[in-house]
């Protein structure tokens, strides 16, 4: 029996964040695979959980969405860099 993604079913990472970037933007799926230049059978069989999508596809959705690819630990909280002082300038604290 085919997995619903609605119901949560992800085959990986990418995938559950592109199918909620999908329900946050709040368009209808014709009008998604017409701008991202996709078959809407294929969107549906994925959807469904009836198969993957391509490279060419995920890549469509994707820039459609306005989701980028970056590194897990780019995406880590970093300690702020402390202000540093100009020679001749006070400290006005």
């Amino acid at each position: 029996m085919a997995k619903n993604l609605s119901g949560g079913q992800f085959k990986s990472d990418l995938e559950r964040q592109i199918w909620h970037a999908v329900q946050a933007m709040g368009m209808s799926e014709r009008q998604l695979c017409r701008l991202a230049g996709i078959d809407q059978a294929v969107f549906s069989r994925w959807k469904h959980g009836r198969r993957g999508l391509s490279a060419r596809s995920l890549d469509a959705l994707a820039q459609t969405l306005g989701l980028v690819l970056v590194r897990k630990t780019d995406l880590v909280d970093r300690p702020a860099k402390r202000p540093t002082r100009r020679a001749g300038r006070k400290n006005l604290s």
